[in-house]
């Protein structure tokens, strides 16, 4: 209908092939122009998402090797505070080992010296006991002398001897 309108009135105003050929070729100029400008703001959009896409993943690899560098770092940390501390267990342990060895020569010298000491007591305890016997033989054996002294005193004469 539009198109009929125009066809109509440019008859009426006296157009020619010519003039139709500049008019499609101004109309396909401008609606060329729009096209590529369309395109070029497409491609512009395109560009720029792609170049903030492109700096959002070169700022994820830069936070991400950041991140890996913070690991490596504290993981190194770690490992040379938990290498200090083993270290230093493992010395502990082998002070704990000597000093156990020596308290293990210290206590069977002890109980060597124990050993010693309970055998001089147990010889001593029989000497003891032995002394006691022969102190109880000699006490039994003097009064059984100083009984028959005195038996002989009192009976003169049955020993016949005078008791002076």
């Amino acid at each position: 209908m539009i198109s009929g309108f125009v066809i109509a009135l440019a008859e009426d105003e006296g157009w020619t092939a010519a003039n139709w050929t500049t008019l499609l070729g101004a109309v396909f100029a401008v609606v060329s122009a729009a096209v590529t400008g369309l395109l070029a703001y497409r491609a512009s959009v395109r560009s720029n998402r792609d170049k903030i896409d492109a700096d959002e993943r070169a700022a994820e690899r830069a936070e991400d090797q950041r991140r890996r560098e913070l690991q490596d770092e504290t993981i190194a940390a770690l490992r040379a505070h938990l290498e200090g501390i083993i270290t230093r267990l493992t010395e502990e342990v082998e002070f704990a080992r000597k000093e156990t060895a020596r308290l293990r020569d210290q206590v069977n010298q002890e109980q060597s010296v124990s050993d010693t000491l309970r055998n001089r007591v147990r010889d001593l305890e029989d000497r003891i006991h032995e002394m006691g016997q022969t102190i109880a033989d000699l006490r039994r054996q003097l009064i059984a002398e100083e009984a028959a002294d005195a038996l002989n005193m009192a009976m003169p004469s049955a020993a016949g001897e005078d008791p002076r």
